[in-house]
This record gives C-alpha cells, structure tokens and sequence, in this order.
C-alpha cells in the first residue's frame, strides 16, 4: 500500500510509515527515497498533514513540502 502511494505522490513530499513490523518499514525506507519511518502512531500523527489508515494497522502518512 505505501508503495504505491509513494509511487503516486511528487518525489518532493515525505512519507511517513508505521508498522509493528520494524523490519519492513526500515526495508521499505532504505528502498524508497523520501520515506521517513515513525516509531508510533503518535509520532505519525503529529507529522502528518493528511493520513490514511487502513484494516491491516497499517498508517501511511505524507507531509506536503
């Protein structure tokens, strides 16, 4: 999912991931320039200025530059 949201939004704005899995989310930072990996939900929350959730517990979130 935040793959093609990355894939969708302009290269200039950040993505903001959060996932109980750290491995994934650090995987999918080092893959995706101008990602950016939460530690909570809290901390995406406070960074976004548009959020999307999802049923898998997966937030993704972008902050527009």
């Amino acid at each position: 999912m935040a793959k093609n949201l990355r894939a969708k939004i302009p290269k200039s704005d950040t993505i903001i991931v959060h996932d109980v899995n750290k491995d994934i989310t650090a995987k999918f930072a080092k893959e995706h320039e101008g990602t950016e990996v939460a530690h909570n939900v809290r901390e995406v929350a406070e960074k976004s200025v548009r959020t999307e959730h999802s049923l898998l517990l997966f937030a993704r979130c972008y902050v527009m530059n």
